[in-house]
C-alpha cells in the first residue's frame, strides 16, 4: 500500500451532511469465512500496540515501546533483513511513535509521534544496518502539540485529532507550507446527548486517506459508523450503523463496546477491521475484515479465523498480512480475491 503524494493547496470549508445514510442492516455482496496461511518468521513479534506496514517487497513489524522499534522482512520469503529505531529525543530517535497507524510509503512508511511530529522513514537502501535508513521529521506548531490520529493527506496537509478545548469542530488541518491551522467537520447531532466534556473521548475514531490524496475516511470506535470527507473537508458520505445507547449512560467502571480499531486503504478500497465486542475479551475476539469503496458502498466483509491485532494490504487488493495477538512468531496471509 503505497501513499502518493500531491499537492493540493486548499482552505477547508464548512462540512455539510450531504448523502447520509442510516442503516442497521446493510448487506454486503460477498461474505464468507477466510482461511490464513502461516508464514514463520524469528520470534521477534510481539509488543502491546504493534502495527504492520506493507511497502514494495518488505513487511515491516513495528511497535511504540520496546527497543528496536521496527523489524525488516523480505516478501516473500519473509526472513528477517534487520531490525532499527531507537527511544529518544536526539536526531532519528522516536519519543512515542503511533506504530499502530503508520502508513506505508514507495519508500518506506510515515507515522505521527505524538512528541517529535510526523516522520517520514526511508528503508530503501536498508540492508541490516540502521545507519542506511533515512529520517526526516516535521515539526508541528505547540498548539497541535498532542494531535492523534493524524494523517498527511498530501504533502502539504496534515489532518488529526486535536485537543477537545481547541474547537468545536472534529478535526484540525496544518499546512506545511502556510503555516495555516483551520478546524473542520460538525459532530452529529446524536452528539448532543452527552456531557460536553465526553463528547471528544466518545468520538475517537482511526482516520485514513485515500492514496491518491483526494478523499479522508474516519471510523469511528465507541459509534458503528464512518464518514468520507473530500480534500476540501467537505463530507461526501455518511454511514450509521448502530449508536448503542450505553455510550450516553455508561455507568463508573462499565465498559463499551468497540467497533472500528484498525483501517487501511487503497486507491481503490478501504479496509475497517471490526472488533465488535468489549475490551476485556480482545485476546478472544476474532474480528472481521468490511471492505468499502471510497463512495461509501459495501464491498465485501471477511470472517478472520484468528485473533488478528494488526494488518495491511497489497495495492492489488488480493491479499493481507496480518499479526494476531498471541503469537510471536507467525505472519498470517489471507487471500481475497477481490478483483
Amino acid at each position: 500500500m503505497k501513499i502518493f503524494l500531491s499537492v493540493f493547496v486548499f482552505a477547508f470549508v464548512p462540512c455539510l451532511y450531504a448523502n447520509s445514510q442510516n442503516s442497521t442492516n446493510i448487506r454486503f455482496p460477498v461474505e464468507k469465512e477466510l482461511e490464513y496461511k502461516v508464514i514463520k518468521v524469528d520470534p521477534v513479534i510481539f509488543a502491546e500496540t504493534p502495527g504492520v506496514v506493507i511497502s514494495a517487497n518488505k513487511f515491516i513489524f513495528m511497535r511504540s515501546s520496546f527497543e528496536p522499534l521496527f523489524f525488516v522482512f523480505d516478501i516473500p520469503s519473509f526472513n528477517l533483513t534487520g531490525s532499527f529505531g531507537k527511544r529518544g529525543n536526539g536526531p532519528n530517535e522516536f519519543k512515542i511513535p503511533d506504530s499502530r497507524n503508520a502508513v506505508a510509503t514507495e519508500n518506506g512508511f510515515n507515522l505521527f509521534d505524538i512528541h517529535k511530529g510526523l516522520i517520514f522513514v526511508d528503508i530503501s537502501e536498508f540492508g541490516g544496518d540502521a545507519s542506511d535508513v533515512k529520517i526526516e521529521q516535521i515539526k508541528l506548531p505547540g498548539e497541535l502539540f498532542m494531535l492523534n490520529d493524524a494523517v498527511l493527506l498530501n504533502d502539504s496537509t496534515i489532518i488529526g485529532l486535536h485537543e477537545y478545548w481547541r474547537s468545536d469542530s472534529m478535526y484540525v488541518s496544518y499546512n506545511l507550507e502556510s503555516k495555516k491551522i483551520e478546524y473542520f467537520g460538525q459532530y452529529p447531532d446524536f452528539s448532543k446527548r452527552l456531557e460536553e466534556d465526553a463528547v471528544w473521548g466518545a468520538f475517537w475514531r482511526h482516520s485514513v486517506i485515500k492514496p491518491d490524496g483526494t478523499k479522508i475516511a474516519s471510523f469511528f470506535e465507541n459509534f458503528k459508523m464512518f464518514r468520507i470527507y473530500d480534500n476540501c473537508g467537505t463530507l461526501e458520505k455518511e454511514v450509521v450503523m448502530n449508536i448503542p445507547e450505553k455510550v450516553f449512560f455508561k455507568k463508573p467502571k462499565e465498559s463499551i463496546a468497540t467497533f472500528y480499531q484498525l483501517v487501511k486503504s487503497t486507491n481503490k478500497y478501504i479496509y475497517a477491521m471490526c472488533i465488535n465486542g468489549y475490551p476485556e475479551k480482545y485476546l478472544e475476539l476474532i474480528p472481521e475484515i468490511e471492505v468499502w469503496d471510497w463512495e461509501g458502498k459495501p464491498v465485501a466483509k471477511f470472517k478472520l479465523t484468528n485473533p488478528v491485532f494488526s494488518f495491511d494490504v497489497t495495492d492489488d487488493n488480493n491479499t493481507i498480512y496480518c499479526i494476531d495477538r498471541v503469537e510471536i512468531d507467525k505472519i498470517y496471509m489471507y487471500n481475497l480475491d477481490l478483483n
